[in-house]
């Protein structure tokens, strides 16, 4: 600023020498600060620049990591949803399969068959043995059409199994026409000569009240015999394949040939097994049969709840 003071001094005195000596001054000291202020905006410029670009790569990283946290979350529940889905899937299928084992398996069997991958064969006394069978199958099922057949033991077997599943027995198979249940297996806790008698009455009630609506579906109606023994049974597995839970012993074969000396609509009972219930029912003495390996077997038929 002196400097062009001075040179205005000069130029009023008609110094021009030292008038353009001082201009020259001034002009070169402005320019020097003009380029320096210019420098000054620029290096402002520049460092605004870089700061408003590390601003925005600091949000873009910002948003990247957001992202990538909401990606993560996001797949984290999808697996932890599939994960719960799949478990979810695993349990109705384990029991499933569980619910499949208990219609072939006493629960027993099936502890004991996945604890250890075999079932031991196991002696049981006391056992009540039913059979129930069907008075000239053979005859009716010539004249019956397959699937009236099958549609008419299954109305029959299906009822059974819900009855012997109330009073607490064992259903062992099905041959053919013949239904083959037992009580006093796994437990002693009840007298289950008492529950094969009731549960046969039951059966026997069932058998008589469809039989109108049978004959008038299938033309047919079933009629059955019943008869029991208690003694002493082996129950176990045999095989690998397809397993079947099964009881075997004199006592089966006895309870097979009392039932074969019933009647139609009659229960018939082996003197063991009327000993076991004679307190509750009355009975009529039949006289005995011949029972292979065990000679003579006192029989009763069931007459009435006392």
């Amino acid at each position: 600023e002196a400097e062009r003071i001075l040179y205005e001094i000069y130029r009023r005195q008609g110094d021009h020498q030292q008038a353009l000596h001082f201009l020259e001054q001034y002009t070169r000291d402005h320019d020097s600060l003009q380029d320096k202020e210019n420098l000054a905006n620029m290096s402002m410029s520049q460092a605004l620049y870089e700061f408003q670009r590390k601003e925005e790569a600091l949000i873009m990283e910002e948003g990247r990591k957001r992202q990538i946290v909401i990606v993560v979350a996001v797949l984290t529940f999808i697996l932890v949803i599939v994960t719960l889905l799949f478990y979810r899937s695993l349990s109705k299928q384990k029991s499933k399969t569980d619910a499949l084992l208990e219609n072939i398996l006493p629960r027993e069997a099936i502890a004991e068959l996945k604890r250890s991958g075999v079932v031991t064969p196991r002696t049981h006394h006391n056992v009540t043995i039913m059979f129930c069978d069907v008075k000239d199958f053979t005859l009716i099922a010539e004249q019956l059409p397959p699937d009236d057949l099958i549609s008419l033991l299954d109305h029959y077997f299906r009822t059974f199994d819900k009855i012997i599943a109330d009073h607490r027995l064992e259903k062992i198979k099905t041959i053919g026409d013949a239904y083959m249940a037992a009580g006093g297996l796994h437990d002693q806790s009840l007298n289950y000569a008492e529950q094969c008698v009731l549960a046969a009455q039951e059966m026997l009630r069932f058998i008589s009240g469809s039989a109108d609506e049978l004959h008038t579906k299938y033309g047919y109606a079933f009629d059955f015999r019943i008869g029991m023994h208690t003694g002493s049974v082996v129950s176990g597995i045999v095989g690998r394949d397809k397993y079947a839970y099964d009881i075997w012993g004199d006592a089966v074969n006895t309870a097979a040939r009392i039932e074969q000396a019933s009647e139609v609509g009659m229960i018939n009972l082996s003197g063991s097994t009327y000993e076991m219930i004679k307190g509750r029912f009355t009975c009529t003495h039949r006289g005995g049969i011949s029972v292979k390996n065990k000679g003579e077997v006192e029989m009763y038929f069931l007459d009435q709840t006392v």
